[in-house]
């Protein structure tokens, strides 16, 4: 064999390997995320703040499915990418930021790994005892915070999050929820 066909061969070969490595491993090898916000013991948790000030927190549940061709999900955030009312209307002023992931210090950006057959909460919502509105763990804007506020008072919203990751399509998932007059009544509605 001449060494021009031995180094069409090895041209070949290396072209497989890329290929092999950069677009068909990924495609079979993936996550499978799954996004969850059921009432249970986890996703629905009463807690005392500091102060004393009682809370109940509504949490969803990232996971990463365990299969044969599942692997681990990179860098995963997930944002918040509207609110609505139960009468369709858009909640604004409202700005789409990563939420918190429970127990993590949170100052990395949001952005972490979830391994095979591996779930983490998500603070979604939340309410105190004292105060009858609705609240996310993001920087809000002030109108949207003001005790005296009417977009966020007892009711039921919509909420349109998304999951993104680096070697994962982005998942998305609508959840809603129900903030009633009574506080620990806050839970995902049917």
């Amino acid at each position: 064999m001449s060494l021009e066909g031995w180094a069409l061969g090895i041209s070949v070969l290396a072209l497989f390997v890329a290929i092999t490595k950069d677009f068909i491993l990924p495609f079979m090898f993936k996550p499978k995320i799954l996004l969850e916000g059921i009432d249970d013991e986890e996703c629905i948790e009463n807690a005392v703040e500091m102060g004393g000030t009682k809370s109940r927190w509504v949490r969803l549940r990232l996971i990463n499915e365990r299969g044969f061709f599942s692997r681990t999900a990179k860098g995963c955030y997930i944002k918040v990418l509207r609110i609505k009312d139960d009468k369709g209307n858009k909640i604004v002023p409202f700005e789409s930021l990563p939420l918190p992931w429970v127990s993590y210090d949170n100052f990395s950006g949001g952005r972490y790994d979830l391994g095979v057959g591996e779930y983490h909460m998500i603070d979604l919502v939340h309410e105190y005892d004292n105060q009858r509105i609705l609240r996310l763990k993001i920087p809000m804007p002030i109108e949207l915070r003001k005790q005296e506020n009417v977009k966020l008072k007892p009711g039921i919203y919509h909420i349109e999050v998304a999951v993104y990751g680096d070697n994962f399509n982005s998942k998305k998932g609508n959840f809603k929820v129900k903030l009633t007059k009574n506080f620990g009544e806050l839970n995902f509605a049917k």
